[in-house]
């Protein structure tokens, strides 16, 4: 094991790829369909929103916020319409101005 770090390509490449995975996971139909979804959209419209209250982090911010709404935001418009919207709104004319700043 080595006490280098991981190139930061690789780390965000890696990040994406969990972040994809889990947005797939909360739109997929629950394994029994006789209880609810333990990770349904509803869990991923609170790490999105929880991810919006935060400061971004450079690269780590938009590489995950990207790759989230690649796979979940069809999902998550279809079952929050205007408030999905608004949250898009949000994050156009407030977060990314924050995002380009770091």
């Amino acid at each position: 094991r080595s006490d280098k770090l991981e190139e930061a390509d690789k780390f965000l490449l890696k990040m994406a790829g969990c972040v994809k995975l889990y947005a797939a996971v909360i739109q997929s139909p629950p394994t029994f369909p006789d209880q609810p979804h333990p990770h349904g959209l509803g869990s991923g419209w609170l790490w999105l929103s929880r991810i919006l209250n935060l400061e971004p982090v450079p690269d780590v911010t938009a590489t995950v916020l990207e790759a989230f709404l690649q796979v979940a935001g069809s999902a998550l418009h279809l079952k929050y319409k205007a408030q999905f919207l608004k949250l898009m709104e949000f994050l156009y004319s407030t977060y990314l101005p924050k995002l380009e700043a770091v």
